[in-house]
């Protein structure tokens, strides 16, 4: 009788511990990224791969590929001049897990997807700021035809507007090949919206923003800007009289920074 009430109790703990969250019972991840860590250790961490924060920009639709670019450093998978601030921005990340902070947030809900597939190559990614109430920004990595610099270019920059005291957002957006035409412009204004609508959320001030946009993503921060009255899309209400900052990288010649005290506000 007691050997059965025993196994009864041990049934008991393990369904109550199916039960519980998944975040409850996840590992936390160890902020020890470096410019000369791979990118299979790096998505291998618990807080990069719980996180949901994306880290395929060069090798999403190239499967195949994805062995060889896992083998690849921060530094081979970037460049030499971002790596340093891609791997800080990525300790942040798991830092921010650790914590307890949900990194990746979708702006569209699920039946949206569910009638365009291309939404799902969508996502934000949040970095808190040190202290409530902060101006946030908007990060617009550069684009390709079938790629994105999500790592290159907006962990970079998370990084350092985290360290002059701003919250960031990295907005992974649709590329050529996912769609064309309005699609990233939808998305900018999409990923506006959930910003806004959940500023609460996030410790910011709503009408305290900017946009910083790299190569293609500066292109899109003007022509957000411009064509905020185009019929049909959400980014027409924005009256976007905040700073809109189009930038170019130069890649391999230019290092990314945020030049000024006070880049917004």
């Amino acid at each position: 009788m007691k050997q059965a009430k025993r196994i009864v109790a041990v049934m008991l703990c393990l369904l109550a511990l199916l039960a519980l969250p998944a975040g409850a019972v996840m590992e936390k991840g160890v902020p020890n990224i470096t410019a000369q860590t791979t990118m299979k250790e790096v998505r291998n961490n618990p807080g990069i791969k719980n996180s949901g924060f994306y880290t395929y920009s060069q090798d999403k639709d190239c499967p195949p590929g994805q062995a060889l670019w896992e083998m690849t450093t921060v530094e081979g998978y970037t460049n030499e001049y971002v790596a340093e601030g891609c791997a800080k921005g990525l300790n942040l990340v798991i830092e921010n897990y650790n914590n307890g902070v949900q990194v990746t947030h979708s702006f569209y809900t699920d039946a949206e997807k569910a009638a365009d597939r291309t939404k799902n190559n969508t996502g934000l990614f949040y970095f808190p700021a040190k202290a409530e109430n902060a101006k946030f920004a908007l990060i617009l990595a550069g684009s390709g035809a079938n790629e994105s610099a999500e790592l290159e270019e907006g962990a970079c920059t998370a990084w350092q507007l985290h360290e002059l005291g701003y919250a960031a957002f990295i907005l992974r957006y649709r590329v050529w090949t996912d769609a064309s035409d309005d699609a990233p412009l939808e998305d900018i204004g999409r990923a506006m919206q959930y910003i806004e609508e959940h500023a609460a959320e996030f410790g910011i001030q709503p009408e305290q923003y900017a946009i910083v946009g790299y190569s293609m993503g500066g292109h899109l921060t003007g022509l957000f800007q411009a064509c905020r009255s185009a019929a049909g899309l959400p980014h027409q209400r924005y009256d976007l009289h905040q700073a809109h900052l189009p930038c170019h990288s130069g890649y391999r010649r230019v290092r990314p920074q945020i030049l000024y005290p006070e880049p917004f506000g």
